[in-house]
Protein backbone atom coordinates (compact mmCIF):
# COMPACT_ATOMS: atom_id res chain seq x y z
CA UNK A 1 0.00 0.00 0.00
CA UNK A 2 1.23 3.36 -0.87
CA UNK A 3 0.40 6.63 0.27
CA UNK A 4 -1.86 9.08 -1.50
CA UNK A 5 -0.65 12.20 -0.65
CA UNK A 6 -4.04 13.08 0.31
CA UNK A 7 -3.00 15.42 3.03
CA UNK A 8 -4.98 14.25 6.11
CA UNK A 9 -1.94 13.84 8.50
CA UNK A 10 -1.49 17.53 8.14
CA UNK A 11 -5.17 18.10 8.89
CA UNK A 12 -6.07 16.45 11.97
CA UNK A 13 -3.21 17.63 14.36
CA UNK A 14 -4.37 16.89 17.58
CA UNK A 15 -3.64 19.54 20.64
CA UNK A 16 -0.30 17.53 21.49
CA UNK A 17 1.08 16.96 18.21
CA UNK A 18 0.74 21.22 17.42
CA UNK A 19 2.39 21.27 21.26
CA UNK A 20 5.21 19.39 20.31
CA UNK A 21 5.66 20.72 16.50
CA UNK A 22 5.79 24.17 18.23
CA UNK A 23 8.20 23.41 20.89
CA UNK A 24 10.87 21.63 18.06
CA UNK A 25 9.80 24.43 15.29
CA UNK A 26 10.36 27.05 17.50
CA UNK A 27 7.03 28.95 16.14
CA UNK A 28 3.30 28.40 17.22
CA UNK A 29 0.61 26.42 15.60
CA UNK A 30 -2.92 26.59 16.75
CA UNK A 31 -4.89 25.30 14.34
CA UNK A 32 -5.70 21.30 13.16
CA UNK A 33 -4.33 21.67 9.97
CA UNK A 34 -0.39 22.40 9.79
CA UNK A 35 0.55 25.71 8.61
CA UNK A 36 3.27 24.21 6.51
CA UNK A 37 1.05 22.53 4.60
CA UNK A 38 1.03 23.06 0.41
CA UNK A 39 -2.37 23.21 -1.37
CA UNK A 40 -0.63 20.69 -3.26
CA UNK A 41 -0.51 18.27 -0.42
CA UNK A 42 2.82 18.60 0.27
CA UNK A 43 5.24 20.06 3.15
CA UNK A 44 6.55 23.35 2.30
CA UNK A 45 9.43 22.76 5.08
CA UNK A 46 9.85 18.70 4.33
CA UNK A 47 13.37 19.04 4.62
CA UNK A 48 13.33 20.62 8.34
CA UNK A 49 9.89 18.68 9.26
CA UNK A 50 9.94 17.42 12.90
CA UNK A 51 10.41 14.35 14.15
CA UNK A 52 6.60 13.59 15.02
CA UNK A 53 5.85 13.95 11.10
CA UNK A 54 8.86 12.24 10.10
CA UNK A 55 8.02 9.19 12.61
CA UNK A 56 4.30 9.37 11.30
CA UNK A 57 3.65 6.57 9.45
CA UNK A 58 0.02 6.65 7.82
CA UNK A 59 -3.29 8.31 8.59
CA UNK A 60 -5.05 5.06 7.69
CA UNK A 61 -6.03 6.53 3.81
CA UNK A 62 -3.94 4.74 0.77
CA UNK A 63 -4.40 3.58 -2.51
CA UNK A 64 -3.66 0.12 -3.40
CA UNK A 65 -1.17 -0.31 -6.56
CA UNK A 66 -2.27 -2.80 -8.62
CA UNK A 67 0.07 -5.81 -9.67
Amino acid sequence: MDCIRCGECCRILFWSDRIRMSWELKTLLLKKTCKFLKENNECSIYERRPKICKEWESCGIFHLKEE
